[in-house]
């Protein structure tokens, strides 16, 4: 799932109206939600793990960031959607 459709899932699901709400949900800053949503980074295994519990999406015994898709950072490197990135 796209990281961007992903984190406005959450912000519905948890009422927050703005990101900066959201990462205060997370126990995170805004800074960390837009370089997320940029491709820049991904959220490490303690926040993808609330992001799982916030939107009910089924967690494994290890969360992880595999199987998020970061567009900007695909489109850069030519990988197309669904495609693997190795």
């Amino acid at each position: 799932m796209d990281i961007n459709k992903l984190l406005d899932k959450c912000k519905e699901l948890s009422s927050s109206p703005t990101d900066m709400a959201l990462a205060g949900k997370l126990g995170i800053t805004r800074a960390a939600i837009s370089e997320w949503r940029h491709g820049k980074k991904l959220p490490g295994v303690e926040i993808c793990a609330k992001i799982a519990d916030m939107t009910g999406r089924a967690k494994t015994k290890k969360p992880s960031t595999e199987g998020f898709i970061l567009p900007a950072r695909n489109e850069k490197a030519g990988i197309q959607e669904g495609q693997m990135p190795y």
